[in-house]
Protein backbone atom coordinates (compact mmCIF):
# COMPACT_ATOMS: atom_id res chain seq x y z
CA UNK A 1 0.00 0.00 0.00
CA UNK A 2 2.59 2.17 0.91
CA UNK A 3 4.54 1.13 -2.20
CA UNK A 4 2.15 2.06 -4.07
CA UNK A 5 1.46 5.14 -3.08
CA UNK A 6 5.02 6.20 -3.03
CA UNK A 7 4.86 4.95 -6.63
CA UNK A 8 2.45 7.33 -8.04
CA UNK A 9 3.76 10.05 -6.08
CA UNK A 10 7.14 9.42 -7.93
CA UNK A 11 5.66 9.29 -10.92
CA UNK A 12 3.41 12.04 -11.11
CA UNK A 13 6.78 14.02 -10.33
CA UNK A 14 8.21 12.83 -13.41
CA UNK A 15 10.89 10.84 -11.62
CA UNK A 16 11.62 7.02 -11.68
CA UNK A 17 14.64 6.85 -8.83
CA UNK A 18 14.05 7.32 -5.26
CA UNK A 19 16.30 7.16 -1.91
CA UNK A 20 15.52 5.10 0.91
CA UNK A 21 17.24 6.58 4.09
CA UNK A 22 17.09 4.41 7.20
CA UNK A 23 16.06 1.61 4.39
CA UNK A 24 17.00 -1.36 7.10
CA UNK A 25 16.64 -4.75 5.51
CA UNK A 26 15.52 -3.12 2.63
CA UNK A 27 11.61 -4.34 2.10
CA UNK A 28 10.24 -1.07 1.28
CA UNK A 29 13.10 -0.43 -1.17
CA UNK A 30 12.61 -4.19 -2.74
CA UNK A 31 8.96 -3.73 -3.82
CA UNK A 32 9.54 -0.12 -4.96
CA UNK A 33 12.32 -1.93 -7.31
CA UNK A 34 11.34 -5.28 -8.19
CA UNK A 35 7.20 -4.77 -8.34
CA UNK A 36 7.07 -1.27 -9.56
CA UNK A 37 9.74 -0.44 -11.49
CA UNK A 38 11.75 1.83 -9.55
CA UNK A 39 15.25 2.83 -9.47
CA UNK A 40 16.23 2.53 -5.89
CA UNK A 41 19.34 3.81 -3.38
CA UNK A 42 18.98 2.32 0.15
CA UNK A 43 21.14 3.23 2.61
CA UNK A 44 21.32 2.30 6.20
CA UNK A 45 24.18 3.06 9.07
CA UNK A 46 24.07 -0.90 9.70
CA UNK A 47 26.05 -3.36 8.55
CA UNK A 48 24.15 -6.04 9.56
CA UNK A 49 21.20 -4.46 7.52
CA UNK A 50 22.72 -3.78 4.57
CA UNK A 51 24.32 -7.18 4.48
CA UNK A 52 20.48 -8.89 5.21
CA UNK A 53 19.25 -6.48 2.03
CA UNK A 54 21.55 -7.54 -0.47
CA UNK A 55 21.10 -11.44 0.35
CA UNK A 56 17.39 -10.82 0.32
CA UNK A 57 17.82 -8.68 -2.98
CA UNK A 58 19.92 -11.34 -4.33
CA UNK A 59 17.52 -14.10 -3.45
CA UNK A 60 14.47 -11.95 -5.34
CA UNK A 61 16.63 -11.66 -8.29
CA UNK A 62 17.94 -14.60 -8.75
CA UNK A 63 13.94 -16.13 -8.18
CA UNK A 64 12.67 -13.40 -10.62
CA UNK A 65 15.34 -14.47 -13.31
CA UNK A 66 14.54 -18.65 -12.80
CA UNK A 67 10.51 -17.40 -13.49
CA UNK A 68 11.28 -15.62 -16.39
CA UNK A 69 13.11 -18.34 -17.54
CA UNK A 70 10.61 -21.51 -16.21
CA UNK A 71 8.08 -18.86 -18.54
CA UNK A 72 10.18 -18.28 -21.51
CA UNK A 73 10.81 -22.26 -21.58
CA UNK A 74 7.49 -22.77 -21.91
CA UNK A 75 6.86 -20.74 -24.39
CA UNK A 76 9.44 -21.99 -26.46
CA UNK A 77 10.96 -18.44 -26.76
CA UNK A 78 13.19 -16.30 -24.35
CA UNK A 79 11.93 -13.85 -21.98
CA UNK A 80 11.84 -10.50 -23.26
CA UNK A 81 14.09 -8.24 -21.18
CA UNK A 82 12.92 -5.65 -19.07
CA UNK A 83 14.23 -1.93 -18.67
CA UNK A 84 16.99 -1.93 -16.69
CA UNK A 85 16.41 -0.61 -13.36
CA UNK A 86 18.73 0.04 -10.43
CA UNK A 87 18.87 -1.14 -6.77
CA UNK A 88 21.83 -0.59 -5.14
CA UNK A 89 22.14 -0.94 -1.12
CA UNK A 90 24.79 1.30 0.98
CA UNK A 91 26.05 1.73 4.19
CA UNK A 92 26.72 5.17 5.35
CA UNK A 93 26.64 6.79 8.67
CA UNK A 94 24.94 9.94 8.12
CA UNK A 95 26.22 12.31 11.07
CA UNK A 96 23.74 15.72 11.38
CA UNK A 97 25.28 17.98 13.91
CA UNK A 98 22.07 19.80 14.72
CA UNK A 99 21.49 20.36 18.46
CA UNK A 100 17.36 20.62 19.89
CA UNK A 101 16.77 24.11 19.19
CA UNK A 102 17.23 23.96 15.49
CA UNK A 103 16.07 20.66 15.29
CA UNK A 104 12.75 22.28 16.36
CA UNK A 105 12.76 25.42 14.31
CA UNK A 106 13.20 22.58 11.28
CA UNK A 107 10.30 20.33 12.56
Amino acid sequence: MLAGRMTGVVRESGLDSVIDFGAGQGYLSQVLHFRHGLNVVAIDSSSVQTEGAVRRSNLIAESIAEAQQQLGGAAGEAPKKSEPVALKVVQSHIQVDIGPEELGRLL
